[in-house]
């Protein structure tokens, strides 16, 4: 026989079950949607920060070329000098260490700044940035200054060529800048060239030794649907977007921030909401535990515990409609109990009386009566068996 469980506490384990799925899925709901809200949140802060970056980049590399472009494209021969001169001071007056040369169209150097007249006469034909004849070509190392830089091509009368070499040292200020004005805590800023080496990173060493951070980076293998990737940076974990340079081709600007800080920030705002979900479904629990106990486990019991009673031969005439709490099944209930039990207590009063009859008649009866059950046993001998039989009721 299975274990009987109270109606009470059936229902109050059913509703603990009830409300714990309720909290469960609404705590997971809430958790989705504000993890949803704060990564597109982290999203747009650092595609933001990217926009800022590869826009000052741009502007950067391309400052004044349509000045430039102007200014270059009559001149002859003999005014190169002039020329060089005054686009390698307007250089130094902005603080930068970029570069001009004239190349002829054999690609060899005819006219180059004062302190590089030692190129003259070279051949750059073999240079990609010369021999592709591109408006800006990627990152390369300088033959003049032996630092990393940007090419400029600008075409001159005679199809000469004027060369400028943008030094991309002067990018460091500019995204030490951009990195000042970050919205996120903690993020971080770097640009990678094509082969992982470090363009700019806030730890300047890391530019100066041209350290290649991109071997270091462990970058997972599959991205999340937001468009952030997860990568491990430093033995940490990271949330990362990354956007290609389009000038200059084959960097790659990174903007970081630890993956504990999202985490963090959903646990924050998911924490104080799911406690007041909590605090809310516990009230809705004992508040309905006790309409239930009230409404329908009160009047079952007494129900239970009249018909036990009942059983055990205690009869208390009939059970109150009003434990029944005015609903219409428990008071049905209540009634049909009642009419039910009032009708075998009428037919056991009965039924006592004709057996007290019988007793009466077969007691003090001259016949000798008995009565055999259907195992063939005596049920019943009246005191008339000792004058029949000689033996009393008993023997």
């Amino acid at each position: 026989m299975s274990r009987l469980t109270p109606l009470n506490q059936r229902l109050n384990r059913l509703l603990f079950w009830v409300g714990g799925g309720a909290f469960v899925v609404a705590a997971v709901a809430m958790a989705v949607y504000t993890q949803t809200r704060e990564t597109s949140e982290y999203l747009r802060s650092m595609a933001g920060q990217l926009h800022i970056a590869s826009s000052l980049i741009s502007d950067f590399i391309r400052r004044d070329a349509a000045y430039i472009s102007r200014y270059v494209s009559d001149r002859k021969p003999s005014g190169y000098p002039q020329m060089l001169q005054r686009l390698q001071s307007s250089f130094a007056i902005q603080g930068l260490d970029d570069l001009a040369y004239v190349l002829d169209q054999s690609g060899r150097v005819i006219a180059a700044a004062d302190g590089y007249d030692n190129f003259l006469g070279l051949n750059f034909s073999h240079l990609d940035a010369v021999s592709l004849e591109l408006p800006a070509y990627g990152v390369h190392q300088s033959l003049l200054s032996k630092r990393s830089v940007v090419s400029l091509t600008f075409p001159m009368a005679d199809g000469m060529t004027l060369v400028v070499e943008r030094d991309l040292v002067g990018i460091v200020p500019l995204m030490d800048h951009v990195a000042q004005g970050a919205m996120l805590p903690e993020g971080l800023l770097f640009i990678l060239s094509a082969d992982g080496t470090t363009v700019y990173h806030p730890e300047a060493e890391l530019v100066k030794t041209r350290h290649n951070l991109g071997l270091e980076i462990e970058h997972t293998p599959a991205a999340e649907t937001s468009g952030l990737q997860l990568l491990k940076y430093r033995g940490e974990p990271y949330l990362a977007l990354t956007r290609p340079l389009a000038i200059p081709t084959g960097w790659h600007l990174y903007y970081v921030v630890p993956a504990r800080l999202l985490d963090t920030a959903i646990v924050q705002n998911v924490a104080i909401p799911a406690a007041l979900l909590a605090i809310t479904i516990l009230v809705l629990f004992v508040g309905l535990g006790l309409a239930i106990k009230r409404n329908l486990s009160a009047p079952v019991a007494s129900i239970v515990g009249f018909l036990r009673r009942y059983r055990l031969g205690r009869h208390e005439g009939v059970i109150s409609e009003g434990a029944g709490r005015g609903l219409t099944e428990t008071t049905e209930i209540i009634r049909a109990v009642n009419d039910m039990t009032g009708v075998i207590h009428q037919y056991t009063e009965e039924l006592e009386a004709r057996e007290q009859l019988f007793r009466t008649v077969t007691e003090f009866s001259y016949h000798w009566a008995f009565w055999i059950g259907a195992d063939r046993k005596l049920r019943y001998v009246s005191p008339s068996c000792k004058r029949v039989t000689g033996y009393t009721q008993q023997e």
